[in-house]
């Protein structure tokens, strides 16, 4: 059992998470920069950044989740308004590139005609970019309506009804607070 993290911090598996996905990130970008200016073994770095690609997704996928499920520590109160949705904007932003740009790699690859292989073996199905994106969408549609419902359900206990009028980009109401 994980202790709960002190006031104004992210969970353990949030900040976990959170460097293994940049690790995750830098090390693709790493891999594809030296794949297209190297002469060496490409298709080990192709499999490589592959197998990286589907495992930014499925890390990425387990950190909506977890993110969904556990709140955000508050902004500080010199955050305006106005900061406050960019920071909304911005994670929302960050979370969408994090799911599309693996489905569309792997969209790629399936459109290119050859097997969608990684691992070493794991053959993966072939997609279209349009199921990439349908892909994407239902997996935060899946974070919003199922790992929320209880979240929501708490925050009309605890926050008043003016709180609950505010209307924000991601519906996440009890994660920021509104106002001073």
């Amino acid at each position: 059992m994980t202790a709960a993290p002190e006031p104004g911090q992210y969970t353990a598996l949030t900040r976990v998470l959170h460097w293994l996905t940049a690790a995750l990130v830098f090390c693709a970008l790493f891999i594809g920069f030296v794949m297209v200016n190297s002469v060496g073994d490409y298709s080990t770095l192709i499999m490589m950044h592959r197998t990286l690609g589907v495992t930014i997704l499925v890390v990425v996928l387990v950190r909506l989740v977890n993110r969904l499920a556990h709140r955000a520590p508050p902004l500080p109160s010199t955050v305006g308004a106005l900061e406050r949705k960019i920071v909304v904007l911005s994670e929302v932003s960050l979370y969408a590139l994090l799911l599309l740009q693996p489905l569309i790699g792997w969209a790629m690859v399936s459109a290119a005609g050859g097997p969608v292989v990684v691992f070493g073996s794991l053959r993966l199905p072939r997609i279209t970019v349009r199921r990439a994106v349908v892909l994407a969408a239902a997996a935060g549609s899946f974070g919003r309506r199922v790992c929320t419902d209880s979240r929501n359900r708490r925050a009309h206990f605890r926050r008043s009804a003016a709180h609950l009028d505010v209307a924000r980009p991601d519906d996440r109401k009890d994660d920021i607070p509104v106002g001073p």
